[in-house]
């Protein structure tokens, strides 16, 4: 309980110290849930950056905390700072609405998710995903080891957008909370929070709308893809997409308003820029598929607001110089030069996310790129309400609807290019986060224009639609389900029957009235049949398998790839579940293990043993410190696994000094996977039972 106290607390002074910093660089009033939720954008990067590039001067407890405390003194020692512009009142009725609808929606979600991810039980865990222990692990490396180590390999570095897990990392670290907390308790609970609020803010600045901010919320919350699935913006499986989405969202506002009004001074002019410096830092940092989408999107805008002569032009350039070096900055310095080099082909038909999903209508050429097209027919829906604002003259040439324009042509352009399983739709998913917001503002317009309802109450033909709409989810739902193993089935024909539907819907309830022509009509009520399928499109996922039906023999080789081990390890074992011991285990050894000494172990391929126990390790987590580890690193890698396990099987005196040396002075030893019961005189047995010894090498070995 004090754990979870201090980390709320943490949180608090993160949040206060980002609302200051967003009203000083707004220059302009904010309501409460703005600065609120700009404030948990802006304090949770600058926490995560201050404590990552502080990390060789100050304390790991205390670098996190640097960017507050020197808010609390600036805001002391400059008076002009304690004069800022007070609050706007906030439209609390649709504020409130949004709040509820999205925030339960979220809540249920990450209840429905915690039943995979138990913090204790009596017996084995094997519901995580199996990435959870890596980053776990990270997160544990980042806050005590800081950015030029790794706890997988001790020397070594994890090249990877890892900003998300250093944040989580150092709060856990701070307030000394129990291990997967972080993860899967707090991080969901702080996503859901921060996006929540930059959506509805950022809507109520676009419309007045009462609905809008509701739509926008429950499309980022909740909404995903027509007739497909993996479309999930709150990924509770991937924590670095959830809380790079509220730092993403952030970026976008933040640049919106570079937009707005000249700068009449040169502190409004750097406190602008400042926020989008930082935020595309750590938006490069959470996720570098976020960072590229709004860097796309943004340039779009920018050589737009060029060729229209429009007057925030400059202002456009300057800002998109600012987001891109910062980007930049952290990408060389902690991303790129990994071995794996990002994993992603170009111009390939193998390994395409339309095969994995199993939308191709046959598995020829033809039928791979005819899927793909699929797979982006059922991405778009999602973002339909940007189509009212490109057909409206008022509003196809505004900075948002490029911005919209850029990041959707980014996303769908990287969908058909690129090819990687399923990294290949992670810019396409990125880019449903702001684009949430654009197709809430859109679809606002559209039915003030055509079908003005009575504050929350929508007119007829809207609410029709909708029921008819979501009946036609349901097909939707059952043709991708449809088909018996190991055949083809007729999922591929779901997302182009749920557009095909909410066209053919729309056309049939828009003439019986409204106002403006007729196709003004069918558009705007095509758009909220898509929204509707799009809202309701998670469900999807609740009862169908999210892979493609593959012959039992193996996977097709038109489609697919095998994949194959990026290193020849000893070990290629991948570990799913552990047991109550090697907890206990892992906690016995983080309390007496002290700073500088390392943990060799027979569980090389896996990030167990540093998951469970915190502690810097001589060779583990191969299976991922080996791609996103330095390409010069991976010879020492695998000698240390080797030396590890030579020890562990046939233990000598030679062996025993080789890790001595480097600084090995315990041992994690799983006993099925050794036929050695006795490790003396070289190492005493310190802890042991059915899954898990630890040995303490006696000095004696050392020489």
């Amino acid at each position: 309980m004090t754990a979870m106290l201090l980390v709320i607390l943490f949180i608090a002074i993160q949040t206060a110290a980002g609302a200051l910093w967003w009203r000083w660089a707004r220059g302009t009033s904010t309501t409460l849930l703005e600065a609120l939720g700009m404030g948990l954008a802006l304090g949770t990067a600058a926490a995560s950056l201050g404590g990552t590039l502080l990390f060789p001067i100050l304390p790991s407890t205390l670098a996190w905390a640097a960017p507050a405390i020197l808010t609390v003194v600036l805001w002391a020692a400059v008076p002009r700072l304690r004069r800022t512009r007070g609050l706007r009142a906030t439209q609390w009725g649709p504020s409130l609405w949004a709040i509820g609808v999205g925030g339960l929606g979220g809540l249920i979600t990450i209840a429905v998710n915690l039943r995979n991810y138990p913090l204790d039980r009596a017996d084995s865990i094997g519901t995580y995903h199996p990435d959870m222990l890596f980053f776990e692990a990270l997160s544990r490396s980042l806050a005590v080891l800081g950015p030029s180590d790794s706890i997988f390999l001790s020397g070594g570095e994890v090249r990877y957008h890892w900003l998300t897990y250093a944040w989580s990392g150092q709060l856990a670290a701070s307030a000394a909370t129990e291990p997967f907390v972080m993860l899967t308790r707090v991080m969901p609970l702080v996503s859901l929070a921060g996006t929540i609020l930059v959506a509805i803010t950022w809507t109520m600045r676009a419309t007045r709308a009462f609905w809008a901010p509701t739509v926008a919320a429950v499309l980022v919350v909740l909404g995903g893809y027509v007739g497909a699935t993996y479309g999930t913006v709150l990924n509770f499986d991937s924590p670095s997409q959830s809380l790079s989405t509220v730092w993403m969202l952030g970026l976008c506002v933040a640049l919106l308003s570079c937009t707005t009004r000249r700068w009449t001074s040169h502190a409004a002019l750097l406190g602008r820029l400042g926020v989008v410096a930082m935020l595309g830092a750590a938006t490069a940092g959470g996720k570098i598929s976020s960072a590229a989408i709004v860097v796309a999107g943004w340039l779009i805008a920018s050589v737009v607001a060029t060729v229209r002569r429009e007057l925030f032009a400059t202002r456009a350039w300057v800002a998109f110089i600012t987001m891109t070096l910062g980007a930049a900055f952290f990408y060389f310095l902690f991303i790129a030069g990994s071995a794996e080099q990002g994993g992603l082909g170009l111009g390939q038909l193998l390994n395409k996310a339309s095969s994995v999903q199993g939308l191709n209508p046959t598995d020829y050429w033809w039928g791979i790129i005819a899927g793909t097209l699929i797979l982006a027919v059922a991405v778009i829906p999602r973002w339909a309400g940007m189509a009212w604002l490109l057909a409206s003259s008022r509003s196809r040439w505004s900075p948002m609807s490029m911005l919209s324009l850029g990041m959707a042509g980014a996303g769908i352009a990287t969908l058909l290019l690129f090819s990687g399983g399923l990294n290949d739709t992670w810019f396409a998913l990125a880019a449903s986060a702001p684009l949430s917001v654009a197709s809430a503002v859109g679809v606002s317009r559209a039915l003030s224009h055509t079908y003005p309802g009575r504050t929350f109450r929508p007119a007829v033909q809207v609410v029709a639609v909708m029921l008819a709409a979501s009946c036609l989810s349901v097909v939707v739902a059952l043709l991708w389900t449809a088909g018996p193993g190991g055949t083809l089935t007729l999922r591929w024909l779901a997302p182009l029957v749920g557009v095909a539907g909410a066209v053919i819907l729309s056309s049939v309830i828009a003439p019986t009235g409204g106002r403006g022509s007729l196709p003004a009509r069918m558009l705007a009520l095509t758009i909220v049949a898509l929204l509707t399928l799009a809202a309701l499109g998670r469900m999807l996922s609740l009862g169908a398998s999210s892979f493609a039906v593959q012959p039992e023999a193996g996977m097709r080789p038109t489609e697919f790839r095998p994949v194959l081990p990026f290193t020849d390890a000893v070990d290629r074992t991948t570990v799913t579940s552990w047991t109550r011991s090697q907890v206990d285990a892992g906690q016995w050894l983080k309390n007496r293990a002290t700073p500088g000494e390392l943990t060799a172990t027979n569980i090389t391929f896996s990030p167990l043993v540093p998951a469970l126990s915190g502690q810097p390790t001589y060779a583990t987590a191969i299976q991922y410190q080996a791609p996103y580890g330095r390409p010069a690193q991976l010879d020492e890698l695998l000698a240390r696994e080797r030396a590890s396990i030579s020890f562990i099987d046939t233990p000598r005196m030679t062996v025993a000094k080789e890790l001595c040396a480097d600084g090995v002075r315990w041992v994690w030893v799983d006993p099925a996977r050794t036929s050695t019961s006795s490790w003396e005189p070289f190492a005493k047995t310190m802890v042991t039972s059915a899954d898990v010894a630890i040995l303490r090498i006696n000095p004696s070995a050392c020489g």
